[in-house]
């Protein structure tokens, strides 16, 4: 069980406890849920969800999570970047999948991390199976509730790194081309006007041979974003077995270097970053 409290600023007397609560980033879902197991007080006595606070009370939380949907298994060496009571980021290897699935159910990162701290294991970031870089869990529905309330908002903002197939004209700008699934694949993306709005920013690094080095800010989070925004300006990232042309035994290089946001329960700002694997395209010419 996760304790957390809570003081009731001054400029919120009077306020339902409600309110405060989703101002704080409790869900909907994980508000029914504290409601039902009596698990917000208020001076260790249960609080009524519509009642009234006053300056300077202490709302505490209970956090009960559930059985662990996601087996613990040391699935492979978990190089873990930064970590609290709260949350945990985790350096993703390429070809590891984030989550399980049907084909993939017990050598993922979240089994790895479900080894390493048992107890809730929330993928809040998720990469495809073939990006590398920092990939951010909460350690309990609270966290996992409001930083899910960052993503929506964009105030939980990443960075990613790519090589991409050819130099991005003009070397700094932005996409903003609306992605749809394209007809007739499960997999494929594709820019089309009944897509939903999507907008990456991207600044070239480095160039070599053809190739680029590319920083990239995705701004809206649609699946394959990056991948087709860069392949729809005639760069699409190297190997690329979907939206560019693959080498046998490669798969693409994009990497996730950098997370910024605010702690969901201190509401300090965090920024963490890794390099990319492939500085100075490293072994791409191979």
């Amino acid at each position: 069980m996760t304790e957390l409290t809570f003081c009731v600023p001054p400029e919120r007397a009077g306020v339902p406890v409600k309110t405060l609560l989703r101002e704080r980033g409790v869900s909907t879902g994980l508000l029914r849920r504290l409601k039902v197991s009596g698990g917000i007080l208020c001076e260790g006595r249960p609080l009524n969800v519509t009642a009234p606070l006053a300056a300077g009370q202490r709302v505490t939380l209970r956090l009960t999570e559930p059985p662990a949907a996601v087996r613990p298994v040391a699935t492979a060496p978990l190089r873990v970047v930064w970590e609290d009571d709260h949350l945990l980021a985790a350096d993703k290897p390429a070809g590891m999948p984030t989550h399980p699935s049907a084909g993939h159910p017990a050598d993922t990162l979240a089994n790895a991390v479900a080894f390493y701290r048992p107890g809730g294991v929330h993928p809040v970031t998720r990469l495809d199976r073939y990006t590398s870089g920092l990939t951010l869990f909460a350690r309990h529905a609270f966290a996992a509730a409001a930083l899910s309330g960052q993503c929506q908002a964009g105030t939980l903002q990443k960075t990613y790194y790519a090589v991409t197939c050819g130099v991005p004209d003009p070397p700094q700008g932005e996409v903003a081309l609306p992605i749809a699934r394209e007809q007739g694949s499960v997999l494929r993306r594709t820019v089309s006007p009944e897509g939903k709005p999507a907008l990456t920013r991207y600044r070239v690094l480095s160039e070599r041979q053809g190739l680029a080095l590319v920083e990239l800010h995705p701004v809206t989070g649609r699946t394959h974003q990056l991948r087709v925004h860069m392949a729809a300006l005639g760069c699409p990232l190297l190997d690329d077995f979907l939206y560019g042309a693959e080498r046998p035994g490669r798969h693409f290089l994009l990497h996730c270097g950098g997370l910024s946001f605010l702690h969901p329960v201190t509401g300090e700002p965090i920024s963490l970053q890794i390099p990319p694997p492939f500085g100075d395209f490293a072994g791409v010419f191979d």
